[in-house]
């Protein structure tokens, strides 16, 4: 098994450190979006933060500072029996390894993140032949209100308006090209006009405000990290926050009566309270956020939602986009590889667990080789006790490599020469 991970032992360990150290700075930024989303007065600080916890966790750092510090990781042991002239033990020990467990932890990580990945195209296939086979174009008189409520949104290209007859909720789907409205048809007649142009504006909120976008941020990142609890947590925070951004939006925009824009809610919760089909990620739905008591309290509250400051709210997009490129580096304790390997095979020659020209050989190869890999050479005395020497190996083919092997056996069971292994390595 170490064979199949060894290769990937660099980049596990890379992929390992980036994803570590983004949660942590991910999660200080959680803390701030939380505390903030706790007051319940700044909902569009609240999902800017949240929306820079989800752009966090997939930034690369560009900017390391060593804060961690980890031990070395424990490194693949290769037994090999010397000649008795230098171990006092004959015949070769059986060769072992140890599991690159950071190797095997990356593997995981990739096969899970390609297995949701499939399982979520598949599903946002499904789903939208669903809506080209069940959907049709809303009737004129509906499209013409769209068409005004859209202007006085301010979105330059108004979305297409389809009524549908599956059982959904209303919500703004897009999967590239224009913007899709989507209404379920039962809704429609059972809402009174008024109550369907505040349902279609809350919608067109969330075009306003490119919310259909952020449903693909979100889905990247839960594909990326689909292990990480933080980035389920962001999502789910960041949708409760569009929410209400988008009541207040409205409320703003329109000044609409709030009880009558809380009640066309209501109803149309009411309507479609258990919807048959569940949309995947990337849909914005009426009540995507969940929820709604909070919503309908916050909309027929006397007080109006704070406007953030747009000194405070610019101060803190700064901070916070500062922190995109940051990362925490993890200092290990790794010794000078060549000066240390050269330091251990000279305890070797000096305790009689190696002689000279075996130290040599190995200190020739460091020397001569391309890739780095650390191994241990252990060594079986008369009693059967192993000792060992720890060298790193700098072969072109890799300290566990069954070439490096073949020629340690032949030169321990002295069928070739030391000047011969010299070559060979």
């Amino acid at each position: 098994m170490t064979g199949l991970f060894s290769n990937f032992a660099v980049p596990a360990d890379g992929l390992l450190q980036f994803g570590l150290t983004n949660f942590v700075i991910a999660g200080m930024l959680a803390g701030a979006a939380w505390l903030v989303q706790r007051t319940g007065r700044h909902p569009v600080l609240a999902h800017l933060l949240w929306l820079f916890v989800l752009l966090k966790l997939v930034t690369p750092p560009f900017v390391s500072l060593s804060l961690l510090s980890l031990p070395a990781d424990p490194v693949p042991t290769a037994t090999i029996a010397l000649p008795s002239a230098v171990a006092g033990a004959a015949g070769t020990a059986p060769l072992s390894t140890q599991v690159d467990w950071s190797a095997l932890l990356a593997t995981v990580w990739l096969l899970g993140s390609l297995l949701v990945l499939v399982w979520s195209l598949a599903r946002v296939v499904r789903f939208s032949r669903l809506l080209d086979a069940a959907s049709l174009p809303a009737p004129a008189a509906v499209q013409r209100l769209v068409a005004d409520l859209s202007r006085r949104f301010g979105i330059a290209r108004e979305p297409q308006v389809q009524l549908t007859g599956a059982n959904v909720s209303p919500m703004v789907w897009w999967t590239g090209g224009r913007v899709r409205v989507v209404v379920p048809e039962a809704l429609a007649e059972r809402l009174a006009p008024t109550e369907l142009e505040f349902v279609l504006a809350h919608e067109l909120g969330h075009v306003r405000r490119g919310d259909h976008f952020v449903r693909w941020l979100e889905w990247l990142v839960c594909i990326a990290f689909w292990w990480n609890p933080l980035a389920w947590w962001a999502r789910r925070n960041l949708r409760i926050n569009e929410e209400v951004c988008c009541d207040a939006l409205v409320l703003a925009t329109f000044e609409p009566n709030k009880k009558f824009y809380a009640n066309a809610l209501v109803t149309a919760l009411e309507v479609l309270a258990n919807p048959a089909i569940r949309p995947p990620a990337m849909a914005t739905a009426i009540n995507g956020g969940g929820l709604m008591e909070r919503r309908i309290r916050m909309i027929v509250s006397k007080q109006a939602l704070s406007l953030t400051p747009r000194w405070l709210r610019n101060s803190v997009l700064v901070a916070a986009a500062a922190s995109l490129p940051l990362g925490f580096g993890i200092a290990q304790d790794m010794p000078d590889d060549l000066a240390q390997a050269e330091s251990w095979l000279q305890q070797g020659v000096s305790s009689a667990f190696l002689t000279q020209d075996q130290a040599d050989i190995m200190l020739n190869a460091l020397r001569n080789s391309q890739s780095v890999n650390i191994a241990r050479v252990v060594m079986r005395d008369g009693d059967g006790q192993a000792r060992g020497v720890t060298v790193t190996s700098d072969t072109p083919f890799g300290s566990n490599s069954p070439e490096l092997q073949t020629i340690m056996r032949a030169l321990a069971e002295g069928q070739i020469t030391p000047d011969q292994a010299r070559e060979q390595a």
